[in-house]
């Protein structure tokens, strides 16, 4: 069910300084869920990203509160001819404060509808840390089956963290 008060979309370029600020609180807030770091994302690139959108295969949903965007989820298509049926679901976030109000569920199913949308598109991964169970239910519930676990997937400061490899297939959807 749809919360009326949230406005799913894509993100534009419009929306590069919103997108680099979540971004940022993102990583601050959970570093352990994001394959990049606060260094890596300090460059300033979220303009040159959000310029290059819309594309089919790649782009960015926002969910927007009263005009400010609390909540991402990005979705990037593989380009190689053998694997270009596959994409990935990629730096899905959703700010503490507006967590607990279907909004990451919200995000997940536009991600997931317009990636299907997609002519090539037959299958979605996904990556999540074992250690976080909330988004582990919420991609479980949508129908994302895990196939498998990578052991020691990130590693920052010494520690590590194990990632839970999960798909949802086109004819399952």
């Amino acid at each position: 069910m749809q919360n009326p008060e949230i406005e799913i979309r894509e993100l534009t370029a419009d929306d590069a300084l919103q997108f680099g600020a979540l971004r940022r609180e993102a990583l601050r807030t959970n570093p352990e869920a994001f394959g990049s770091t606060m260094e890596e994302e300090n460059s300033g690139s979220e303009e040159r990203f959000l310029k290059s959108l819309p594309n089919s295969g790649y782009f960015v949903m926002g969910a927007f509160k009263a005009g400010r965007l609390v909540g991402l989820c990005g979705f990037l298509q593989e380009v190689r001819l053998k694997i270009k049926h596959k994409g990935t679901i990629w730096g899905m976030f959703v700010q503490p404060d507006a967590r607990g109000y279907g909004i990451g569920r919200q995000l997940l199913e536009s991600s997931v509808e317009r990636a299907f949308k997609i002519e090539e598109i037959e299958q979605i991964l996904l990556s999540v840390v074992d250690e976080n169970e909330a988004a582990c239910c919420l991609y479980e519930s949508f129908g994302f089956k895990k196939y498998g676990t990578e052991g020691r997937a990130l590693k920052k400061d010494g520690k590590y963290w194990d990632e839970h490899l999960m798909v949802i297939f086109k004819d399952n959807f």
